[in-house]
């Protein structure tokens, strides 16, 4: 049995938290996208009806 190819517990530990820390902020970017989007919308409805 070789265990080299294995990574040890150790180096997949951080890299697990890395993963889980990007998804984290990942996911609050999304939602802070969807505010602006609906924000910008917002404005748009806005300046519509200034136009109109």
């Amino acid at each position: 049995m070789s265990t080299e190819s294995k990574p040890s517990e150790e180096s997949i530990q951080p890299e697990n938290t890395m993963i889980t820390d990007l998804e984290k902020k990942i996911t609050e970017l999304e939602k802070r996208v969807e505010r602006l989007e609906k924000i910008i919308d917002e404005i748009y409805v806005l300046l519509r009806t200034l136009v109109l």
